[in-house]
């Protein structure tokens, strides 16, 4: 047992007035904060008498992972994250390159992404020098993109690119944007509103005249694809007790769409139509959403709407059979602990970089989330430039990493956080880097399907790293810290998917240039990762910023550390 210590009373106070932040949703991220973390000092672990009265305090009432939970988890998932990754896997398609030829001069061909002029004896005004497109040219009639509506070849290639950064700018903005806007007016509020321009956007977007106007409409999707992504998770986590939390994390509608657009990429292989379909396909489902989802009874307390509240989860205990018997009582002394929670002050994001230790590990976890994404999208968009099928390539990456994610829901708690991430990381990495090196042998220019292989595998390996920098985030930090964190990390991975796009164009550069930069990412991140982040699992979580500072020599002071 620790002794007594001097700032006892002093951290009693702050953990009964920060207590219930960890309990709490951050819509602008989607992530839960967690709500574990009972205190590190020995002499305080047992001291739960002055708790104050919490949410999950009527989940047990009417029950918090019963029927009326899945049904939710089910009803989010088959439309707000369907509709999402509907949307987002379309990216995938709408920049492809069907190849192209020019009519009058046979020998002018595309070769991968830039263009080469073999023919001396060239028609004037038909095919010009190196990186400029012809005059008269024909595209392969296997598919359409907006590559072959606007001839976005060449010297113009990087619009096609720009397209697909700027969808995810949207999506930046829409998750900052749109979760102000859910913290303020409800959860439900503001995803059916989103849900329905989304479906307008990308059923609008198919009819388009211009560049100017496609990418102004792809900006929209992704405002409308940020608030599904991040509030979705949200409405469904808040109806859910802490334990099942990151099984909802599982988003399998994210996946699910990724699949089944590659589907309907198969069946409509032009562009237009299939930007109608997949902002249609979720409609037949917002008339049964819109009626039985309700809204978050988390958001009705903290807003001190105590009457909706009550009658919300009165619904849920309808459904999970649970009785009511003393749910108003409860839902008074929660609505009296919010208002005290209110009083608390939130740490801003300098507070990140206010020591040495947590200055290190913050960019080095922020650097992890933006290598993840780099990964995730990095390869996304090579896909329609990899040898084999396009449509069975996205078909496959897809349901790959629906099984990835669901292994790594079990595997961080197996082989911890580090060792995850390590593995999550560096094999991408290694895959990535060994298509240059297969590249420079000249072993690809008999296998070119290895591109394929290695590619796929960074892929839906890669995808496991997004279940662990979550993770991370919400345990190296202080209860008044961890959203913060979370945020700013959730940031970084937006940050990657927006270069990602870019990056693909050193294609130019030689073929396999995208794939060493984001291998090389990858192998740092997970480097850095291993030898500077500590382990989480099983360890109790911080609760102030005096755990984060090496321990004193005041024998009066005895603290556990992180590391």
């Amino acid at each position: 047992m620790a002794k007594s210590i001097d700032y006892k009373n002093d951290r009693k106070e702050l953990r009964s007035d920060s207590l219930d932040l960890a309990t709490s949703i951050d819509a602008g991220t989607g992530i839960p904060k967690h709500d574990e973390g009972d205190g590190l000092l020995a002499d305080v672990e047992n001291d739960t008498e002055h708790e104050p009265a919490k949410f999950e305090d009527v989940l047990h009432i009417v029950g918090g992972s019963n029927r009326f939970q899945i049904l939710v988890y089910i009803m989010v998932n088959v439309s707000f994250e369907f509709a999402a990754s509907c949307a987002t896997t379309y990216f995938i398609i709408e920049g492809a390159n069907p190849g192209w030829s020019c009519v009058k001069c046979e020998k002018y061909v595309s070769n991968g992404s830039y263009c080469s002029q073999f023919s001396a004896n060239a028609t004037e005004g038909s095919c010009k020098n190196d990186n400029h497109n012809c005059h008269n040219m024909t595209f392969n009639i296997q598919y359409t993109s907006i590559v072959s509506e606007w001839a976005l070849v060449c010297n113009e290639s990087w619009i096609a690119k720009l397209v697909a950064s700027i969808f995810f700018v949207g999506l930046l903005v829409g998750v900052v944007v749109m979760g102000q806007i859910s913290d303020r007016f409800g959860r439900k509020t503001s995803l059916i509103p989103c849900w329905v321009v989304l479906i307008i956007a990308q059923s609008v977007v198919s009819v388009a005249p211009s560049v100017s106007i496609y990418v102004t409409i792809r900006f929209v999707a992704g405002m409308c694809v940020g608030c599904l992504a991040a509030n979705g998770a949200v409405l469904a986590m808040e109806f859910m007790d802490p334990k099942w939390r990151t099984v909802v994390g599982f988003r399998f509608g994210w996946q699910v769409g990724h699949c089944v657009t590659a589907l309907m990429a198969y069946l409509l292989p032009d562009w237009r139509k299939l930007s109608l379909a997949t902002g249609l396909i979720s409609l037949p489902l917002l008339p049964i959403i819109v009626y039985f989802l309700p809204e978050s009874a988390r958001w009705y307390v903290e807003k001190q709407k105590i009457d909706q509240a009550e009658n919300c989860l009165k619904y849920v205990a309808k459904i999970n059979a649970k009785d009511t018997t003393g749910l108003r009582e409860k839902l008074e002394l929660i609505s009296n602990a919010e208002t005290a929670k209110k009083k608390a002050k939130s740490l801003n994001i300098t507070y990140l970089f206010r020591t040495r230790k947590l200055a290190i590990r913050s960019v080095v976890l922020i650097y992890a989330w933006l290598a993840t994404s780099l990964v995730f999208y990095g390869v996304s968009n090579q896909l329609s430039d990899m040898t084999g099928n396009l449509y069975l390539n996205v078909f496959i990456s897809g349901a790959g990493v629906l099984l990835t994610r669901w292994t790594f829901v079990f595997l961080v708690n197996w082989i911890g956080r580090r060792i995850s991430l390590l593995i999550s990381l560096s094999i991408p990495g290694l895959c990535l880097l060994a298509i240059m090196i297969m590249d420079l042998t000249g072993f690809l220019d008999k296998n070119p399907m290895f591109v394929t292989y290695f590619g796929l595998a960074a892929y839906i390996i890669g995808a496991g790293a997004w279940c662990v920098t979550t993770y991370y985030s919400a345990e190296l930090y202080p209860t008044l810290l961890r959203n913060t964190a979370t945020g700013t990390g959730y940031m970084g991975a937006r940050i990657g998917s927006i270069i990602a796009p870019q990056i693909s164009l050193m294609s130019s550069l030689h073929e396999s240039a995208p794939y060493v930069v984001v291998g090389a990412v990858a192998l740092s991140s997970a480097a850095l990762n291993f030898f500077i982040l500590p382990e989480t699992t099983n360890r109790p979580l911080p609760e102030d910023l005096e755990e984060q500072k090496p321990v004193r020599s005041n024998p009066k002071i005895k603290l556990i550390r992180l590391s």
